[in-house]
This record gives structure tokens, C-alpha cells and sequence, in this order.
């Protein structure tokens, strides 16, 4: 039996493992039909957590919701995609649509079933998407905000190698009336689930936080190669960062003045 949790009585969670950690996948219900969010990272997974896991709730998914194209949370859609034939995929993946026919590319902004809004989040990659459901202002996020980085062995590095984008999707989910934000993997320093204004303040808060610092070692360093700076900023007391989370902020800095 999966171990599933409710996050509200319209949405279920349960965790699957990954490498040293793991990825969530949700299942949000409303009166007109069933999103499976994610699919995890293989056949495996499929099989052995997310088909037992609905046949449990006694739910049909009519939409499989990829939050971006990586293996750990669109690993599983071809098996996702055989056992549900009719479900209609939504990824903000190019690559995804081209590979399955009944795959659409939701607009940012778009709603499905009445009451899920699609809220494009890009930063870690472009296609990076999150549904709002605007029943309680719960939004399910997937990968897209990823703070300081996941906890786990130190194999993990945060990534967000697209900041002016990632900069923007955050001010812009600063104005929406979030009660719940909901990720798929722990984060630093914020974990999984952040209710009410200040957790939620204080994970956008990091989002933004995590960026400036590295900023700020780039800037006090100016002189330093980009692995360098990466090195500096992996001091054991944070999840690790990828150089090129550098390398991209270097890009913004110069595109910024650039425009100035």
C-alpha cells in the first residue's frame, strides 16, 4: 500500500523514492475531473506507487500535468500515458508535445477543469509550470521553486539557470493570495509545504536569497573564473550549486547593464 496524505481534501500527496531522496506526486480531484501532477521517474514507479495510489483513491486521472521535463517527474509518462490513453497531457515541454500526440502546451494563465489555473514558473528550466487551484489558493509547484537547493547526500545542486526569468515569476507570484505553497522535494531552508503568509514569505524569500548570495560572492570576487566562485559558495553549510547557475547570472549581470 502507498502512503499517501492529504494536503487538503481536494488534493493527495505521497512520496517516491529517488536516487538518496525523493519526488512527490499530487493528485488534485474536482467535480469535473482528476489531475495527476507529475509521474515520477520510471515504469517502476509508475506501477508500484502512482497506478496503486489512484486505484486506491478510486480516481481516473482526465489530465497528466508535467511540471518540466526531467527524468524524475516525467520519467514515468509513457507508462502514465499507456494506462490512461484518454488523459490528456499538459507539459510546457516542446520536446513533450512533439512526443505525444493528445500533449497540449497550457498558456500561462489557463484554466482546466474550472477551478486549476496554470502558472508558468521558469527558472530552473523554461518550461517550468505550477497549477494554482483556486478553490483554496493552494499551489502545487513541482521543481519550480527551488530555494537554497534539496536536501540529501550533497550529490544535489541547486539550479536555476534562468534568473531573470525566475527573478520575475517570483514578484509575480508575490501578488497572487497563496495559502499554500506545495513542492516536490525538500528544500533548504523551507522544506516541502509552506501554509500562510510568512512560511510562504519566507520560501520566495529564499528563492530570491539564494540567488543574491551568489551575487554577492561573484561581486566581492570579481575576478574569479565561474567553477571558482561555484566553489567558494559550496562550503559545506548550504546545498550545492551548479557553476552554471553562476555562469547564467553573469549572462543577467551583463544583459542588465547592457540595458541600463
Amino acid at each position: 500500500m502507498v502512503e499517501m496524505q492529504k494536503l487538503n481534501r481536494d488534493i493527495t500527496y505521497f512520496k517516491v523514492p529517488y536516487k538518496d531522496i525523493f519526488v512527490a506526486i499530487y493528485v488534485i480531484r474536482t467535480e469535473k475531473g482528476t489531475v495527476l501532477f507529475d509521474t515520477a521517474a520510471c515504469d517502476e514507479d509508475v506501477h508500484s506507487y502512482i497506478l496503486p495510489a489512484l486505484q486506491e483513491l478510486q480516481l481516473t486521472p482526465s489530465y497528466i500535468f508535467i511540471s518540466h521535463n526531467h527524468k524524475d517527474h516525467a520519467g514515468g509518462l509513457a507508462s502514465a500515458a499507456a494506462l490512461w490513453p484518454d488523459a490528456a497531457i499538459l507539459t510546457r515541454s516542446d520536446d513533450l508535445c512533439k512526443s505525444y500526440p493528445n500533449a497540449a502546451a497550457p498558456a500561462d494563465g489557463e484554466i482546466i477543469l474550472d477551478v486549476l489555473r496554470v502558472v508558468a514558473i521558469p527558472g530552473h528550466t523554461k518550461d517550468s509550470a505550477a497549477l494554482l487551484d483556486l478553490r483554496t489558493n493552494t499551489l502545487i509547484t513541482g521543481d519550480c521553486l527551488q530555494s537554497y537547493g534539496i536536501y540529501g547526500s550533497g550529490t544535489w545542486y541547486g539550479a536555476v539557470v534562468f534568473p531573470a526569468e525566475h527573478f520575475a515569476a517570483v514578484r509575480k507570484l508575490r501578488a497572487l493570495p497563496l495559502t499554500v505553497i506545495a513542492t516536490a522535494h525538500d528544500y533548504h531552508p523551507v522544506g516541502m509545504i509552506s501554509r500562510g503568509g510568512d512560511e510562504i514569505n519566507a520560501r520566495l524569500d529564499s528563492c530570491v536569497g539564494a540567488l543574491e548570495r551568489l551575487r554577492s560572492l561573484m561581486e566581492a570576487n570579481p575576478t574569479l573564473e565561474d567553477d571558482r566562485v561555484a566553489e567558494l559558495a559550496n562550503d559545506g553549510q548550504l546545498p550545492r550549486v551548479a557553476p552554471r547557475v553562476i555562469t547564467a547570472l553573469r549572462e543577467m549581470i551583463c544583459t542588465d547593464m547592457v540595458n541600463k
